[in-house]
């Protein structure tokens, strides 16, 4: 049976890199993170942190459209239980209400998400919370 502790972020972007051809150091390059310490509990990454693990995989990569290629790759297996246990509520509001509640169990998030009804319309906003805009590229045609 697989883990069902949920994947960190950085274990998905680790695990994505690697698919790409890019060894662990390479992405926590200049971050002081050890992927041996990586499950430590009292370690979490901080903001910082986590910008220069997003700037390292662009500049590895040189795709502008990372992010987008990073979200197609992600599965619902990659959030764990927690994963599945919002993928059974029965409506999307319940899912999303359940997975909000319980996602800080396993790490700090580098976005919030407001969600809310107007007019009908179910609204989701996300907001980057540490302001990771100085490493987001304009957006390059395609």
């Amino acid at each position: 049976m697989r883990d069902l502790k949920p994947k960190s972020k950085i274990d998905f972007y680790l695990e994505r890199m690697q698919h790409r051809g890019f060894a662990a150091e390479q992405v926590l390059a200049g971050t002081g993170l050890r992927t041996d310490r990586l499950d430590d509990p009292h370690g979490r990454p901080r903001p910082p942190q986590y910008r220069q693990i997003i700037l390292n995989m662009l500049e590895l990569t040189g795709d502008p459209h990372l992010g987008i290629s990073l979200g197609q790759e992600f599965k619902i297996s990659d959030l764990g239980i927690l994963g599945y246990a919002a993928l059974s509520a029965p409506n999307l509001k319940a899912s999303r209400e359940l997975y909000d509640r319980y996602r800080d169990l396993n790490e700090q998030h580098v976005f919030a998400s407001r969600n809310y009804i107007a007019n009908g319309r179910w609204f989701s906003e996300i907001q980057d919370v540490h302001r990771l805009s100085d490493v987001l590229r304009p957006p390059v045609p395609i």
